[in-house]
């Protein structure tokens, strides 16, 4: 284990001379013009963006209600096989402690995080897009709770969450769009609350947002500096990041853990 990270720690215009002005209502029609035409091209590009979004994640979650019982029974007792993602999840149960909100898994899964949170005493929520995943969990646990949910758009209130735990779930995200991803988070998180994030990890910034082969749905690997600077920038201050090598039987990535806690007040 590598702990590499700790510690809360205009654009200028040109403008033209006019040798032959243009007559005011010409301009007006004109500047009318392209305002249509910027809307309507960023009303077009969200549209294709939100029907991206909506095929990867119907992808997905197809992906993952295909494969429940076998993945449920490789990542049942993955905690613990690897005592270092224990450690992590304590230092998070320890700052989520505080609150009373309740703690979303986003991307639940196998639910084995949610159940290990519940018992270190946190109040937990499993969210996940596969509806086989979930009528497993709620087999398995019948006394926690689990709900569909979208880590990218998770129907919440503002402020309403008092941590975040998306394990291994990021990496079906698109890296272009895990910047409006962690905007999203600290709305739904309350100030001071934790956020726990792991994924495989990129061995360099250039490799980041490499594809790799998951075996059950498209997977990037992700540069732990570049996600630490987003989680910055979208007003998160990093406490940790812990890095461990793959065990024997992993596929051959580096793992990273990043611990925050949101800033605003």
């Amino acid at each position: 284990m590598t702990q590499i990270r700790t510690g809360p720690d205009d654009a200028a215009s040109a403008a033209t001379a006019m040798t032959n002005p243009v007559p005011a209502q010409t301009a007006a029609l004109r500047l009318s013009t392209i305002a249509n035409v910027a809307t309507t091209s960023v009303d077009h590009l969200r549209g294709d963006l939100r029907c991206q979004s909506e095929r990867m994640t119907d992808d997905v979650r197809d992906a993952y209600d295909a494969v429940v019982e076998p993945y449920v029974a490789l990542n049942r007792d993955a905690l613990d096989r690897v005592p270092t993602d224990r450690d992590c999840l304590a230092s998070f149960a320890q700052l989520a402690a505080h609150g009373d909100r309740p703690i979303a898994d986003l991307g639940c899964g196998p639910v084995h995080v949610v159940d290990h949170l519940s018992e270190l005493g946190l109040t937990m929520v499993g969210y996940d897009i596969s509806l086989g995943m979930l009528a497993q969990a709620r087999r398995a646990f019948p006394h926690l709770r689990f709900d569909v949910g979208d880590l990218e758009a998770l129907d919440v209130a503002d402020a309403s969450l008092g941590g975040i735990v998306a394990r291994y779930s990021l990496i079906h995200v698109p890296p272009a769009r895990l910047a409006s991803v962690f905007d999203e988070w600290l709305r739904l998180l309350e100030p001071g609350a934790p956020v726990l994030v792991a994924f495989f990890a990129a061995s360099a910034a250039e490799a980041h947002g490499s594809p790799f082969d998951h075996l059950v749905a498209t997977a990037y690997e992700l540069f732990p500096a570049t996600i630490a600077t987003q989680l910055e920038d979208a007003g998160f201050t990093i406490v940790e990041i812990v890095m461990r090598d793959a065990h024997p039987g992993e596929r051959p990535l580096a793992h990273a853990t990043l611990l925050a806690i949101t800033t605003g007040l």
